[in-house]
């Protein structure tokens, strides 16, 4: 008997849920099925566990979830005396069972959970991690993945995603703890009941809501912009939250796609829920063609992914009548990366930088381009060392942010705290 088919026996024996049981019976004389499922375990590294949906070691299940969880909870259990824990869970099947599976092994480990009572994308989970001071988190979702994965994503006590030293510790507790065997698990009601999981209240999210609202530079121009806006949650967690700050900030004209409105784990109408892809967003820049529409908003199924299709456009346009208006003819235009279909002319190249000649040319002029920006940004914001690091982060940028706070160029989607990769 292969190493898979004994896993598979153990699983059958050991399997409450029905439905993963019967998964299990379905193939379980399938040889290439079995050994797919169980011929390793899923990974857990900085974007905590991610794969597909289903019955095996190498699935997204509740036992797989249950494990991750218990290996977390064994290292939250070294940083601090009282440790706590927030969750939250996107819109993907399976998300709010998992999210209530994970804060049942917390609890059953002496970990105060803070669970959202409904889907919240991934930038609020990030806030309540800072603002019930907890030790850690954990968000439930695969981002932008199709819709057979779901991931489970760990945070640390300053509300970003953990490190890979932090990831190495709790994968090594993962691997000693036995799927089965070894994982704590508290009754869901009785932990609710006696205070060890807590349902987050509206005056966190109201909190949540105030903190994005105070990033915006320039708060009064929502009122008096009058833009028309078309966006898109992707069928995701982003549709309360991102019109209620729209709303606030004075847009009013703000139409939602109607497809893909309402959170739906099956993403009906695109197979990649990814605001970065033509497929996704095709709805939404029809939409703005028949409203003309000022900007089109994507949101990926946790929130922490904005897609601007028509500020895109508009830049891809201005570009090529720049040069035209030099008298050039522009019969192709190479597109580095993946294709936008923005223009008939348009030819993607995939890594073009490293393919072809003029693409690489191009970035090197943009790059030169982007650190005079950056040098004349170093007069205007001193002391971050825009002069030296362009931008990017270097230890001396992240020790001025530290100590300074963000200035006005800062990307502050990019920011976790005074964590910046890069501006760009």
């Amino acid at each position: 008997m292969s190493k898979e088919q004994a896993e598979l026996r153990r699983w059958l024996e050991e399997v409450t849920d029905p439905e993963l049981s019967a998964e299990l019976l379905s193939i379980r004389n399938e040889e290439k099925e079995v050994h797919e499922r169980f011929y390793r375990s899923l990974e857990f590294g900085t974007g905590g566990l991610r794969g597909e949906l289903g019955a095996g070691t190498n699935r997204m299940n509740i036992y797989t979830v249950r494990q991750a969880t218990q290996g977390f909870a064994v290292y939250l259990l070294t940083q601090e005396e009282k440790p706590s824990a927030a969750i939250s869970y996107d819109s993907r099947h399976q998300s709010d069972v998992f999210a209530r599976e994970t804060a049942r092994v917390l609890a059953a480990n002496g970990i105060k959970v803070y669970l959202y009572p409904h889907l919240m994308p991934t930038p609020a989970l990030s806030f309540a991690v800072l603002d019930r001071h907890c030790t850690g988190g954990v968000m439930v979702t695969a981002s932008h993945n199709p819709a057979r994965y779901n991931g489970y994503k760990a945070y640390a006590a300053d509300g970003a995603q953990i490190s890979g030293h932090v990831a190495a510790a709790v994968s090594e507790e993962i691997e000693k703890t036995d799927i089965f065997r070894d994982v704590k698990l508290a009754d869901f009601k009785e932990a609710l009941a006696d205070g060890r999981i807590e349902y987050i209240g509206d005056a966190l999210i109201e909190r949540y809501y105030a903190a994005v609202m105070a990033q915006a530079l320039r708060p009064e121009l929502g009122k008096a912009a009058g833009l028309r806006l078309v966006y898109t949650p992707l069928n995701g967690s982003g549709l309360v939250p991102v019109m209620t700050v729209l709303k606030r900030m004075g847009h009013t004209d703000i139409t939602v796609v109607p497809e893909q409105e309402q959170p739906n784990g099956d993403f009906p109408t695109c197979p990649y829920p990814n605001p970065e892809i033509l497929e996704a967003m095709q709805l939404g820049l029809n939409l703005c063609e028949k409203l003309g529409a000022d900007l089109l908003l994507a949101t990926d199924p946790d929130s922490d992914r904005v897609g601007m299709t028509a500020a895109l456009r508009q830049a891809f346009a201005a570009a090529i009548a720049e040069v035209e208006a030099q008298g050039v003819a522009v019969d192709v235009v190479l597109l580095d990366g993946n294709p936008l279909h923005l223009d008939p002319r348009e030819v993607n190249v995939v890594k073009g930088d490293g393919k072809c000649a003029s693409i690489a040319a191009a970035s090197l002029v943009a790059k030169v381009a982007r650190d005079h920006v950056m040098e004349a940004y170093a007069e205007q914001y001193p002391g971050y060392g825009f002069e030296s690091n362009k931008g990017y982060g270097s230890e001396g940028h992240m020790a001025a942010i530290r100590e300074r706070g963000l200035c006005p160029i800062h990307r502050r989607s990019f920011c976790s705290f005074a964590a910046q990769e890069s501006l760009f």
